[in-house]
């Protein structure tokens, strides 16, 4: 874990199966994100699990590769569960954002104080921001953060690799670009060193 929690994230995926069709927010963040990562942490406290680089002198054991998998797996599975819903316009915050704005344009204020609530700016306050956009021609797609101390993630997928454009704030006093890389270095290392054989 980058900064030791779980972060409100969001990754907008379109509703294109509607006609004039927009988009959702896909929140992966779930309990079962939450599990995977708190154990693959517990591991490396273990020195079960490496997430150094290829060759990297400090290598460590590698062990319950099965235990791990299906942690990636439980993880993976909801992620689509949740992707497919958002597809299907069954998100929430397209249809909040749509509350919202009409709470504001009505002066509803028992309305307002939902919207105005601490947890909900808290739910709306992405630390990690991402978006894919793949296309033939698209040699790299950058992405910037939504909030202050918040990190973007532009990404595009291709047949043989995935390129990362990774952003934040020069002035952000928690974000950090090359710590962000690590991290996602190390969770590569992970999933490799886990599904491949």
């Amino acid at each position: 874990m980058l900064h030791e929690k779980l972060c409100c994230t969001s990754n907008v995926c379109p509703t294109t199966s509607f006609f004039h069709g927009s988009t959702e927010v896909l929140r992966s963040a779930t309990i079962e994100m939450l599990a995977l990562v708190s154990r693959v942490a517990e591991m490396e406290k273990e020195r079960l699990i490496d997430t150094t680089p290829e060759g990297s002198p400090s290598t460590k054991p590698f062990a319950r590769k099965g235990e791990l998998k299906e942690y990636i797996h439980n993880a993976a599975r909801r992620h689509d569960e949740l992707l497919e819903e958002a597809r299907c316009g069954q998100g929430v915050d397209r249809h909040l954002l749509a509350l919202h704005h009409l709470a504001e344009k009505n002066k509803d204020d028992d309305a307002l104080s939902f919207f105005n609530d601490v947890v909900y700016k808290q739910m709306k306050t992405f630390t990690l921001e991402s978006r894919q956009f793949s296309q033939p021609w698209l040699q790299y797609y950058s992405f910037g953060p939504a909030t202050p101390n918040g990190y973007g993630i532009g990404y595009v997928i291709d047949e043989d690799e995935i390129r990362l454009s990774l952003s934040a704030f020069a002035n952000s006093p928690s974000a950090n670009v090359a710590d962000l890389a690590a991290a996602i270095t190390g969770a590569y290392q992970i999933i490799v060193k886990t599904l491949l054989p």
